[in-house]
């Protein structure tokens, strides 16, 4: 866990948690930022029209985003999280 990024901070500033989570994806997992920024939001319990709305990209992409994360680490990639799992250093098999 990365104590000054963690914390509250997915709930104070969620789009901050977001760009560091997507940015942890990409670097230990090879996961594309976009599908990263995806998980992300889906992981704070944003629908795929809310993680649309927020990334600027079409319901139906972001769909296809989740689906792709799940296919590859499996269906808990794209759910939402309970506050006491959301890390930016979680991996998917924990």
């Amino acid at each position: 866990m990365i104590p000054e990024v963690d914390g509250g901070l997915w709930r104070d500033q969620p789009g901050r948690w977001v760009r560091y989570r997507a940015n942890w994806l990409r670097r230990r997992l090879d996961v594309p930022e976009k599908i990263g920024e995806a998980i992300a939001w889906s992981e704070l319990g944003y629908s795929c029209s809310g993680i649309a709305e927020k990334t600027g990209r079409s319901p139906a992409t972001i769909d296809g985003y989740l689906e792709e994360a799940a296919e590859r680490f499996g269906a808990e990639a794209a759910l939402a999280q309970p506050s006491s799992q959301l890390s930016i250093d979680r991996r998917f098999d924990e």
